[in-house]
């Protein structure tokens, strides 16, 4: 896989997607800024220097059991574990928390038959980096006390990664343990309004399996339908 980094972009998958769209294929781009890096639904995600944002150009395999936003948390989650020695939890479905405090995300789209793979994770900012309206967000430096190399960072990503591809069941039930939102009252949040209940499981498709109030049935939702909240926080 071809590595290209730039200083300053737009948005790593856009960039990604421009150069599939011109054939080229296996490109890793990384940047040191984002000025239009995105999360999902078009969330804005802030993205200034400090930071390791990348994303990767993989193959499309619709006949994957897991999906690959599930496997690159837990890729993810692995690997900051192991570089903060403190355990980084995943919030369903494309969160990484570490404190209780929102680290980084991930967004997988597809383009051009394959898929793009964007992941964004809060290093090395300090607070005036994050402005009011981020509250929830903050950085392994925030919340370890120290700097990291991002070069490291990003090499410990890749090899989780790599490790996650020879091992999925593995991943999800990492994944699973560490999602925050299980066996939870969660908020959920849809076009249609908010709706309260409890997270009771997690399938290998992705989906959450949700005991609602109002109607006291369990359901099984997609993460392309709503967002989830706590109740008094974030998680």
């Amino acid at each position: 896989m071809e590595h290209r980094h730039f200083d300053t972009i737009d948005s790593t998958n856009e960039q990604l997607k421009r150069f599939l769209s011109n054939g080229e294929r296996d490109l890793l781009l990384t940047a040191s800024q984002q000025t239009a890096g995105r999360g999902r639904r078009g969330h804005t995600f802030h993205s200034v220097k400090g930071g390791l944002y990348l994303s990767m150009d993989l193959p499309y395999e619709p006949a994957e059991e897991i999906p690959i936003t599930i496997l690159a948390g837990a890729a993810c989650s692995m690997a900051l574990t192991e570089l903060c020695e403190r355990e980084v939890s995943c919030k369903w479905v494309n969160d990484l928390l570490l404190d209780g405090k929102k680290v980084g995300g991930i967004l997988a789209e597809l383009h051009q038959g394959r898929v793009v793979l964007g992941i964004g994770i809060n290093v090395n900012q300090s607070a005036k980096d994050f402005p009011p309206e981020l509250a929830h967000a903050s950085s392994l430096k925030r919340c370890c006390n120290r700097s990291f190399d991002l070069e490291i960072v990003c090499r410990t990503v890749l090899k989780k990664w790599s490790e996650v591809q020879q091992n999925k069941n593995k991943a999800f039930c990492w994944y699973k343990n560490h999602l925050l939102n299980l066996h939870r009252r969660v908020r959920v949040c849809s076009a249609l309004g908010e709706r309260f209940g409890t997270a009771i499981d997690l399938q290998k498709d992705g989906a959450l399996l949700l005991h609602f109030e109002d109607s006291g049935v369990v359901e099984s939702i997609q993460s392309a339908e709503v967002f989830i909240r706590g109740i008094d926080s974030y998680m």
